[in-house]
């Protein structure tokens, strides 16, 4: 299995850098100050195989708060790829408002197996200027790479020993699906795992789950036991899921939500609850409208009041993209009850550098009194690429592209007539290939079925490796 592409030090050159030159280490903003939510963004590298880190590498991550008219850096994240040992390094900071200095918040260090999975992760926090290890969380696999246990643990800094804190434990049918998972807990006395909970799932031959049942330990009796059921339904674009409840003796209704998909979309979701034991009241709704690509373009949500017989707003979100479908606003909406309807509350801007990074970020809070928005923070997002010692011997030139923009094709000139066989491959700047083969004698590709943006293009000619960008129209 290939290493996840943001493993590897850059394979080659991009000609452009964001706010830097060569060789410069570049940082970038971050939203949440929440250690738990860098630890999400750290999965999503993991679980992606994404081959945009190939030409663009995440460095580093700064917070500026607004206070009134001055802009404070109050927060710095730092990315460490160490590719020798497989690990990946992430360092929170913070800078007091009042200080001109970082003290250090907390540390996350990432171990991966040569599959790309994460064995290992060791947690510090921060002690002003040192580290203090606080947790561990260790994963295990099977041949097929599917995950068997992931144990957290505790360090007990006064006796220096692994505590054990939980555990979870993943079970398999013949077709690698997933169908128990066991949590454990600890007793803290003799640091022994005990059992917690239990989920069961059952999957149909078309690999669709179509019930869960979750369990709880009884350490009285020894015997687990019964706590909620879900049950789950497809019949073409409806996708519905009934949960239930255990009162001791049998399963009672509690929850339904009917989901209704248009492709791999959802365009309504309908929740109920069971009432009086008699029937189900239709108590939440959400929707969602999408443009020609996918993306989603209105998320609203709304509950109904019985009291008063009427839906009331919960949330609602509306997006706006660019021509190379990446959102370049989107406006969070509140409900206000004065005038029955939606009223803003929060937005987003992002902007995006010709690679289609983004590189300036703000946020905004509705001022209602004066009719305006004003400005909570701003990113600046800042990326390098480096140049590669992936392989040592490996060249990387750039290509002559031309037409550059193009319609229709593209002519590609480099220093290597004499090699025969060139193979190459053309990404989205998102890293999803989506085009490759042989360069043909005219050394012209055809590029007229390819959306509208930016994309990358490389190719591999013995010892030396090219690379280039080029604008579709």
């Amino acid at each position: 299995m290939k290493k996840l592409a943001f493993l590897l030090v850059l394979s080659f050159l991009l000609s452009n850098i964001v706010f830097g030159q060569f060789g410069r280490t570049s940082e970038m903003i971050i939203t949440d100050n929440a250690f738990d939510k860098h630890n999400e963004m750290l999965s999503t590298f993991l679980e992606k195989n994404n081959d945009e880190l190939e030409f663009w590498q995440l460095d580093s991550i700064i917070t500026y708060h607004i206070e009134e008219s001055d802009s404070t850096k109050y927060m710095k994240s730092i990315y460490i790829r160490d590719n020798a040992n497989n690990k990946l390094i992430f360092i929170l900071l913070q800078k007091p408002l009042s200080g001109n200095y970082w003290n250090n918040k907390s540390k996350s260090e990432l171990t991966l197996n040569d599959d790309g999975l994460q064995i290992l992760s060791l947690y510090y926090q921060g002690d002003e200027q040192e580290w203090v290890l606080t947790s561990k969380l260790s994963n295990d696999y099977d041949d097929n790479g599917q995950m068997l246990h992931s144990t957290r643990y505790i360090w007990d800094i006064d006796n220096e020993l692994w505590l054990n804190n939980s555990k979870f434990e993943y079970q398999y049918d013949n077709q690698n699906l997933n169908t128990t998972v066991i949590q454990y807990t600890t007793d803290y006395e003799t640091n022994i795992w005990k059992n917690y909970q239990k989920k069961q799932i059952l999957i149909n031959s078309l690999g669709q789950e179509v019930e869960q049942t979750t369990l709880l330990w009884n350490s009285d009796s020894s015997i687990w036991v019964n706590s909620e059921l879900i049950t789950y339904f497809y019949e073409n674009n409806l996708k519905s899921d009934i949960q239930y409840w255990w009162d001791a003796y049998e399963w009672r209704l509690l929850s339904k939500n009917d989901v209704y998909e248009i492709g791999l979309n959802i365009v309504v979701h309908d929740g109920f609850y069971y009432k009086n034991d008699s029937a189900w009241v239709h108590n939440r709704k959400k929707r969602f409208e999408y443009n020609d690509d996918g993306n989603t373009l209105l998320e609203e949500s709304y509950g109904f009041v019985e009291e008063d017989s009427m839906w009331v707003g919960y949330t609602k979100y509306v997006s706006i993209y660019n021509l190379s479908g990446q959102r370049t606003v989107q406006i969070k909406y509140a409900w206000n009850n004065d005038i029955n309807n939606w009223r803003f509350l929060h937005k987003n801007t992002f902007e995006y550098n010709e690679q289609g990074l983004v590189f300036f970020n703000s946020s905004f809070g509705w001022f209602e009194l004066e009719n305006i928005w004003n400005r909570d923070w701003s990113n600046i997002y800042y990326y390098s690429n480096p140049s590669s010692i992936y392989n040592n011997n490996m060249v990387n030139l750039s290509i002559n592209i031309s037409p550059n923009p193009s319609t229709y094709q593209i002519s590609i000139n480099y220093d290597a007539s004499s090699y025969q066989n060139v193979v190459y491959s053309i990404f989205t700047i998102s890293g999803k290939v989506v085009d490759e083969g042989l360069i043909p004698q005219s050394n012209t590709i055809n590029v007229s079925k390819l959306d509208a943006g930016y994309y990358l293009i490389k190719l591999e000619v013995g010892v030396k490796r090219y690379s280039g960008k080029f604008l579709k129209l």
